[in-house]
């Protein structure tokens, strides 16, 4: 090889390690963003469930919001490290969007604060999954 096809090569080389190291960067970023974003969703079920507005509530409603956040839970675990789970953060979305299809009619301003909630870290963590799996 030639000096000349030496240094460009290099010069390539180099090019492609500092843009994959700038897109790797973005995509901690955003990973960390969307762990923050699973774990206000596991927070908002946690006050879902022991809040105190006054009235009785229902063993059914009590197991029903722990399961939500114990779900939650799960998908904020699966963005909590570099190494990201995507099975398991698929199937916890999942579970957790059928868990809650009852709360989108609701007239309660409490469900629905956590239907956008729930819908804008769907969104956050389908972002994450396009730009940097």
């Amino acid at each position: 090889m030639t000096r000349g096809v030496k240094y460009v090569s290099t010069l390539l080389l180099g090019l492609g390690v500092t843009l994959s190291c700038k897109d790797s960067e973005q995509c901690e970023r955003s990973r960390m963003e969307v762990a923050r974003i699973w774990s206000r969703v596991k927070d908002g079920a946690n006050r879902r469930r022991i809040r105190d507005d006054g009235t009785i509530k229902s063993e059914e409603y009590m197991r029903k919001w722990a399961h939500i956040e114990n779900q939650a839970d799960l998908v904020s675990s699966s963005f909590e490290t570099e190494q990201v789970t995507w099975g398991p953060a698929s199937k916890g979305q999942k579970q957790l969007q059928d868990d809650t299809a009852d709360l989108a009619g609701s007239n309660d301003p409490a469900s629905l604060n956590f239907v956008q909630l729930l819908k804008e870290a769907n969104q956050k963590a389908a972002n994450f999954e396009k730009t940097c799996r």
